[in-house]
């Protein structure tokens, strides 16, 4: 028999299905102010959905808590009392009855029953990431490696919408462990008297919790202009996973760089710090010397082989090669294009000039001789931009832009706009769309640094988006600790404060750049210790500027007699020293490190953020902690301060600094004395050096031999590719990426009781030796990039 259904009734059909489904299924869907509550009676789960950002919480249980054991409520009925209110009622194995209300703020958890847990899973992968607020600052600075957890951390920050998920304060947010990108998600429900009553003028108090959004955090909360996220959601448009690692010219040569200290310390980096990570090699502002000189056509008497020739020779060493330019300025006289014209030079419309008709000099160029671009004229960037990046691009491979584009040529347009070629644009406007010219030739692959590129303008961080990384620096950096010479702040510890303050833009909006490290003297060895770790446990841009190469004697009477630094320091130009060199190996490459703490550390949200009373070190960190989840395992890489000018003990507490488990054991290892703390609870205590720091790998102890660290990279996490342990056969084995040729250790804590039996490695030499602290230290040197090694251990009998 054939079922034939008139159109009539198929409407009715249709909506009977739908009402017979919902009662199937029992899902009661609550929405309001962008909210949702989607309500499962039949399995008792929630989903909570919010329209921005799609899934908050999954997987929703209500759960008793009685001798700190869960029991889910279960027999739900679920109703809606109005628009603003959803009602669960359970019955087992306690009738409980549950309020779920839509606030402005977010969604406000009520319940009838004191000792009440809601448990669910918040998505946490890559683009929605663990954060704190400024609220929740306890002097230490967190930053992670990998999907990370701690005990204090309870916010996640969806970086595509620019919005804080707020869980409660006493929430517990941990690795999901069937998928490390989802968050189990434990809160429990408080009255609003905390511990010290329950009822107020015969009122019972209702248990409570609240889960919020920050919208725009970084633009309303924080106060920047523009949010503009840089990974992952831009893929398409940011190629670059972690910050660059290089060279550059700037810090040590200045002005009198030339073609010799070009070559020699390419030639050295290509040596010793190419297979260590290190990929660009930078030249600084030099070569548009002389009228005769241009961006294309370079001081012959510096550089006679020309720009082609070094960027190329860069290529040749197996590096990429970086060039600063000022893209707002021209050589006057002898300009790149100027061919184009009978005279070879510009028209005189393609530049700016004062209200005396005079020229200005572009910023920071080798003279005067290169003037500011009038932006305004179109044909500037068609007969110009466009075809100088074409040239240094397609045709010289420059992979590495240092782009001086320096806010003050906007301020000097809008000075001089009634001169200009067309006043009716907008010196902003005018400003980026130079930059976009560039973008669009240099292509996601190329990196484009701006070299203060909004010089503290009032429109700060209209920029993201369009840079990889940026200065966030008040001015150059002086290779001293502290000193006052050319601004109000200058040295190492004005770099690192700039580190630090500025550290919640990296890798979230661009890489920041504190400016050039430097390692050499007259900086302590602490004080460069300390410089290499705070710019590796970051992830910032890590570029060097110290003399890889041993300069001429003649260059070295150039450099003392023409560069601020040299005339101070004149017996300090020379090739950086072994044992400092060593340092930049064990701190390099930068890492794909994403900051935890969300706000300028104890600073303002503005470019060049300084912590507040600088030079006063009372806002500095006390510690920073890197929390890993690699390869290499589950721990905390943490580097304690001390900023006086004396030695001091510093204490640091698991929980309180660390958010760890107070419960645990955690065995402490010393990473650059390569020495066993011990195995500690609850806190330690370190004696640390004038400016210095000591670099803690902290891993929970679980009884049974654990890798504390390798020599190669201060994360531990770098070349260990894989890590496993064989309970039944006792054997710790893994996978390590080293350096072909290169010492290469791993440190091993073996309990008492148990001894190594058996090494198995592809490594080509090997040797071991267990200290008294039941440290292993196991040597390896290969001819191969990739080791495997295997460890077997034997219990000893008591």
């Amino acid at each position: 028999m054939k079922l034939i259904i008139k159109n009539i009734y198929r409407p009715m059909l249709v909506l009977l299905f739908l009402l017979l489904y919902s009662e199937c299924s029992r899902t009661t869907v609550f929405s309001n102010k962008g909210w949702s509550i989607v309500a499962d009676s039949s399995n008792e789960h929630l989903i909570v959905k919010q329209k921005d950002i799609g899934i908050v919480l999954q997987d929703v249980t209500l759960n008793l808590e009685k001798n700190n054991s869960l029991t889910p409520l279960s027999g739900w009925t679920i109703k809606k009392k109005d628009s603003q209110k959803l009602i669960i009622k359970t019955e087992k194995p306690q009738v409980t009855t549950w309020e779920f209300i839509i606030t402005d703020e977010g969604i406000n958890i009520n319940s009838s029953t004191e000792n009440v847990i809601v448990k669910g899973v918040a998505p946490a992968s890559g683009g929605r990431i663990p954060a704190r607020v400024a609220s929740q600052d306890n002097g230490v600075i967190y930053t992670s490696l990998g999907f990370v957890s701690a005990k204090n951390i309870y916010c996640l920050f969806d970086r595509k919408t620019d919005t804080m998920i707020q869980f409660p304060e006493k929430s517990d947010l941990q690795r999901n462990a069937s998928d490390e990108q989802l968050m189990d998600v434990v809160f429990p429900l408080r009255d609003s008297l905390g511990d010290e009553g329950r009822t107020r003028r015969g009122v019972k108090i209702i248990p409570s919790a609240e889960i919020s959004l920050i919208q725009n955090y970084y633009t309303d909360e924080l106060g920047l202009k523009h949010y503009e996220p840089y990974w992952p959601q831009n893929e398409g448009a940011h190629k670059f996973k972690t910050a660059p690692t290089g060279w550059l010219s700037w810090y040590c040569y200045y002005m009198p760089a030339n073609q010799e200290d070009m070559v020699k310390d390419t030639d050295a980096l290509a040596e010793d710090l190419k297979k260590y990570g290190l990929e660009y090699v930078q030249l600084d502002a030099t070569f548009t010397r002389g009228k005769n000189s241009n961006w294309l056509e370079w001081d012959k008497e510096k550089y006679p082989k020309g720009g082609k020739w070094l960027m190329q020779y860069v290529k040749s060493k197996g590096l990429k090669p970086g060039l600063w330019v000022n893209i707002y300025g021209a050589n006057y006289d002898h300009p790149a294009f100027g061919d184009q014209f009978p005279d070879g030079k510009y028209p005189e419309n393609w530049f700016l000039h004062d209200k005396n008709g005079n020229l200005i000099g572009a910023c920071c160029t080798a003279d005067s001789t290169v003037v500011k671009l009038d932006y305004s004229n179109p044909q500037v960037i068609k007969k110009h931009l466009i075809p100088l990046f074409k040239t240094l691009v397609n045709d010289w491979g420059i992979e590495y832009l240092k782009d001086a584009g320096h806010a003050e040529w906007q301020w000097t347009y809008e000075e001089n706009r009634s001169r200009v070629y067309n006043p009716s644009l907008e010196g902003r406007d005018l400003y980026w769309e130079a930059q976009k010219a560039v973008r669009n030739i240099m292509g996601p692959e190329n990196w484009i640094m701006g070299c203060d590129a909004e010089g503290g303008a009032d429109f700060y961080s209209l920029g993201f988006g369009l840079f990889d990384s940026a200065f966030n620096i008040l001015d150059d950096v002086y290779n001293v600790w502290e000193q006052y010479i050319w601004a109000p702040a200058m040295g190492t510890k004005m770099h690192l404060a700039s580190m630090f303050s500025a550290n919640y833009l990296n890798d979230i909006v661009f890489y920041n750049d504190p400016d050039a490290t430097m390692i050499r003297p007259p900086l302590t060895m602490d004080e460069a210790i300390n410089n290499v770790t705070s710019i590796s446990l970051t992830g910032q841009s890590y570029m060097i500027s110290d003399f890889m190469s041993q300069p001429s004697e003649k260059r070295i009477e150039v450099l003392k007699k023409n560069m601020l630094w040299g005339k101070e320091f004149p017996e300090l130009i020379k090739k950086l020293s072994s044992d400092r060199l060593k340092l930049y190996k064990k701190t390099m490459p930068a890492m794909n490190i994403t900051p935890i703490d969300l706000y300028p550390f104890r600073a303002k949200a503005e470019y060049a953020p300084l912590p507040e009373s600088y030079p006063k070190t009372d806002n500095f960190p006390r510690a920073l902690d890197l929390k890993v989840n690699k390869e290499s395992g589950v721990y905390d890489v943490v580097a304690v301060y001390n900023w006086s000018d004396k030695e001091s003990y510093e204490k640091i507490g698991f929980k309180k600094d660390l958010g760890l488990d107070n419960k645990k054991s955690y065995l402490i290892f010393d990473f650059w004395n390569k020495k066993l703390i011990g195995i500690v609870r609850n806190e330690f205590q370190v004696l640390v050096a004038p400016h210095g720091t000591r670099v803690l790998i902290i891993r929970a102890s679980d009884g049974r031999p654990q890798l504390l660290t390798s020599s190669r990279h201060i994360t531990s996490s770098y070349s260990i590719k894989a890590l496993s342990w064989d309970p039944d056969g006792n054997i710790l084995s893994g996978t390590s990426k080293v350096v072909p040729d290169d010492s290469y250790s791993i440190f091993i804590y073996v309990p008492k009781s148990i001894v190594l039996s058996n090494i198995k490695t592809n490594a080509v030499t090997i040797s071991n030796n267990m200290n008294s602290n039941r440290v292993l230290k196991l040597n390896l040197r290969s001819k191969n990039e990739i080791v495997k090694w295997a460890l077997k251990f034997n219990k000893i009998d008591k």
